[in-house]
Formats: C-alpha cells, structure tokens, sequence
C-alpha cells in the first residue's frame, strides 16, 4: 500500500490489478502445495495456465496481435519457456519446503525488478517505493524468524 501511494496519486485501475495479482498469486502458491502433492508440479502447473487462459481469453481477443519478426517470436520462446520453468519450479520448491523458508528468498525478485527497470528503463526508486521495500523485507525476515523459533519451541 506504501508503494501504491494511497491518497497521494491519482487513482488508477492498475493499482487495483497490482493488488489484486499481488493476492492471487499468494492464493495460487497456497494452493498449489496440496495439488503438487496430490498431481505433481507439472500437472499442477499446467492446469493453471489452462485456467488462466480460459478467464484471460476474452479479455485479450479483442486486442490481439500476433507478434512479427523472427527476434520478437525467439524473445516470445524465451519468455514464455523461462517464465514455465519458474512456474513449475515454485510449484516444486513450496511442495518440498516449508514457506517461511522460501518466502524471504522470493523476495529478492523486488530487489531483481527494480535492478532491472533501472538498467532497461532508467526508472528511478523514490522514497515511498523505498520505505514499502523496507516492510515487506522486514515483515518477511520476522515472519521466517518467528516460524523458526516456532519449530525449535522457543517462543
């Protein structure tokens, strides 16, 4: 919410889509541990993407383009084979460990998004995105050390 600047910008519809994927995904990660289990990672993996695609469709025909170019279609491989890995990946890797554990390490990705937004897109970080940063990685690092003394039966 910090990042998202409540009351400070404009209201946008993609504020709501930023919270909304933000809670999805974290529903999709909870989920996915009892039917990695029960289906495997794989299975598990591609029955979402066969979910996704059935709500996403009809949103996106009306806007679609096919890609042109043999570099445009070799960066659309590359995307969507690597973006498969990572999903089947974290399907493993919250089937085989405990959360607490893999959470923290999930959030180097903001560290990796703003690096890389810096370097593609010259974006800056400013305070606010800097101060929501800090909670999350803060709130992560406490929840994975109280789950740890948890364990151990120290509260």
């Amino acid at each position: 919410m910090v990042i998202l600047r409540p009351g400070f910008e404009a209201f946008h519809p993609a504020m709501l889509a930023a919270i909304g994927s933000s809670a999805l995904f974290a529903g999709a990660l909870s989920l996915s541990r009892g039917l990695a289990n029960a289906d495997g990672a794989f299975s598990t993996y591609f029955s979402s993407v066969v979910i996704t695609s059935i709500v996403t469709l009809p949103l996106a025909l009306p806007v679609w383009a096919m890609p042109s170019g043999a570099l445009t279609w070799f960066a659309v491989a590359v995307v969507v084979s690597m973006s498969a890995l990572r999903g089947v990946a974290d399907i493993q890797a919250y089937r085989l460990a405990d959360a607490a554990i893999l959470t923290p390490i999930t959030y180097l990705r903001l560290v990796l998004i703003g690096i890389g937004a810096w370097l593609l897109f010259a974006e800056g970080i400013d305070g606010a995105t800097w101060i929501g940063a800090t909670i999350i990685v803060a709130a992560t690092l406490y929840i994975a050390r109280r789950e740890a003394a948890l364990r151990k039966g120290t509260p």
